[in-house]
């Protein structure tokens, strides 16, 4: 879904991001920081700022409201969040900071 809201030059910065995670770790190992210093190497070298996140506008996609956050209903996690807590990873609201499970998630 995102993919789709990108402009052409969002995508070709978003596929030479990723291509210089999978340069940096061919080249120093997997135990690199996934945005260090041989990554950002990687970035000027083809000419990019070492952006660490996307400006994609994501206004509209759809989230998980969180029930009973401490923000009177501004809380929410990404379907991609929802996914990782599925899988058993801890989450806290990225507003609040209030620990998550899936009890608390209405779709």
């Amino acid at each position: 879904m995102i993919w789709e809201r990108a402009s052409s030059e969002q995508r070709r910065e978003t596929v030479i991001h990723e291509v210089c995670h999978i340069v940096a770790y061919h080249l120093h190992g997997l135990e690199i920081k996934p945005h260090g210093i041989e990554w950002r190497q990687a970035m000027a070298n083809c000419g990019m700022e070492p952006e660490v996140t996307h400006k994609i506008d994501l206004a509209g996609i759809n989230f998980f409201h969180v029930r009973e956050c401490k923000k009177q209903g501004r809380c929410h996690v990404s379907r991609r969040d929802f996914a990782a807590l599925k899988r058993g990873e801890l989450l806290h609201c990225t507003i609040c900071g209030m620990r998550v499970d899936e009890q608390a998630i209405e779709s």
